[in-house]
Formats: structure tokens, C-alpha cells, sequence
């Protein structure tokens, strides 16, 4: 059977002195009311790491870098019009070969959600400057027209 709880640093660190001071295992369990296993295993990994806290590197690591994550939430910042297949096979250019998932959940953690895009596009610089055109050509025009 696995560990019920974890016990707080500072509990560990008083298992580890009255370890130095040469009080034998069963002592400092029943001093500090823990099972014996528990004050072998803290002994043993102070011995081993030379500390009593916890250690990094536990869990999956991440597939994709938080630079990687950086430069595609900034594409689809740019163009917020493109498809994550085009996505992946940039990403894919640059030597990381992650899911359409592992994609989509990484834009959600950056706040971007997929939608459709909308049906007519919006308007073009083209666009602006021939309706300024018409609005200054029909300046002096009534009111009513």
C-alpha cells in the first residue's frame, strides 16, 4: 500500500537531525509518530540527494517548448485566419512533430479558441480608400441624398 500523506519539510528535517545524532530508526518513529518505513526512506534519500525536499523532474515532459508555444500563439495572433493544418506543418518545418490536440490545447491555454472564421472577409485597404473616395466625391451633396 502506497503513502497516505506527505509529511511538511520541517518534519523531515527533524528526522534527518536526530538521524546525526545517532537515535536509531524505531526511536525517531515512535518520537515522531511516522511508520519506520518512512524515516528509512527520508534517511535514504538525504543520503542519496543530500536534501529533504522534493525533487523536480517528475510527470511527462513537455513536447513542445515554451518557445515553440511563443511563436505559434504570435502566427495566430498575426492571422488569426489560419488553419491548424498549416500550423502543424510549420511547426513541422522547424523539427517539432506534436497532434492537432497537443496544438489546439496549447492555443486554449493562451486564451485562443477556434471558431469559424466569418463568411466575407473584412474590409481590404482597397475597400477604405474607394469608399473615402466616394464619401469626398458626394462632400457638397444634400443631406437627403
Amino acid at each position: 500500500m502506497g503513502k497516505k500523506k506527505e509529511l511538511s519539510e520541517d518534519l523531515r528535517v527533524r528526522i534527518v537531525d536526530a538521524h546525526k545524532q545517532g537515535k536509531g530508526y524505531k526511536k525517531i518513529s515512535k518520537q515522531f509518530e511516522v511508520p519506520v518505513a518512512m524515516v528509512q526512506s527520508i534517511i535514504k534519500k538525504f543520503k542519496n540527494f543530500g536534501t529533504v525536499k522534493n525533487l523536480t523532474g517528475r510527470g511527462r515532459k513537455a513536447k513542445m517548448s515554451l518557445r515553440d508555444a511563443r511563436k505559434l500563439v504570435r502566427k495566430v495572433a498575426d492571422n488569426p485566419r489560419i488553419s491548424s493544418k498549416a500550423l502543424l506543418s510549420e511547426l513541422k518545418k522547424s523539427g517539432t512533430n506534436i497532434s492537432r490536440s497537443t496544438l489546439k490545447r496549447t492555443l486554449h491555454r493562451a486564451g485562443l479558441r477556434g471558431c469559424r472564421p466569418r463568411k466575407t472577409p473584412l474590409l481590404t485597404a482597397k475597400h477604405r480608400a474607394a469608399r473615402l473616395a466616394f464619401a469626398r466625391s458626394h462632400l457638397d451633396e444634400d443631406p437627403r441624398f
